[in-house]
């Protein structure tokens, strides 16, 4: 009898030995990587319809999320200069800007990327207007995406331009961030996707 029950033992052993094997030898799925390479902001005029602006293309290069949160990274202090896209606006008119995300990898089946920010995982992304200088105030669009919180995500914006200036703009996307209330790129926290520039003429192309 105690034969069998030491046989039995050693089968039970020798059992969770090849199944811990074949646990060990599974390869561990390996996490999505977010890749951005294109943004594209298409405006429309909401004061003069007629008024037709191209969309306007920004290449991106994507940030490394494997390294420490890059929060601190304020682009107040470099030089952006020849890295602004001019956008040319009339003043005392509503515009509405819609910006969508890109992955142009494989040229042939561009990704629209804004579902994966917008629609997927909007709690874990912030896009963000950060005025460098001067400012033009912008709402979001009844149709803009929200958060589970409730949170508009700026996406699809209504702005409204006045008087003749230049506004210098950087958007970020966020990725992470540590909230989603604040007035500057540091308060936000988490890691930047990605960012580029814009510079807003304001009534200068007016006769």
């Amino acid at each position: 009898m105690l034969k069998n029950i030491y046989s039995n033992l050693l089968l039970i052993v020798f059992v969770l030995f090849v199944v811990s094997c074949e646990k060990d030898d599974t390869p561990e799925a390996e996490l999505e990587m977010e890749v951005f390479t294109r943004a594209t902001l298409t405006i429309t005029n909401l004061t003069e319809p007629d008024e037709v602006i191209a969309p306007i293309n920004f290449t991106i290069e994507a940030h490394d999320h494997d390294h420490d949160d890059d929060h601190g990274d304020d682009d107040h202090g470099d030089d952006h200069d020849g890295e602004h896209t001019v956008i040319d606006l009339e003043t005392n008119s509503e515009y509405k800007f819609d910006m969508t995300f890109w992955d142009d990898t494989d040229a042939a089946n561009p990704i629209d990327m804004t579902i994966d920010v917008a629609v997927e995982t909007p709690d874990e992304h912030h896009p963000y207007y950060e005025f460098v200088d001067s400012t033009v105030s912008f709402t979001p669009a009844a149709d803009d995406y929200r958060d589970s919180n409730g949170k508009y995500l700026n996406l699809k914006t209504i702005w409204t331009t006045t008087s003749a200036r230049e506004v210098d703009i950087l958007f970020y996307l966020i990725h992470e961030p540590t909230t989603k209330e604040g007035t500057t790129r540091a308060d936000f926290g988490g890691a930047t996707d990605f960012e580029f520039g814009i510079e807003l003429h304001i009534g200068e192309h007016e006769d």
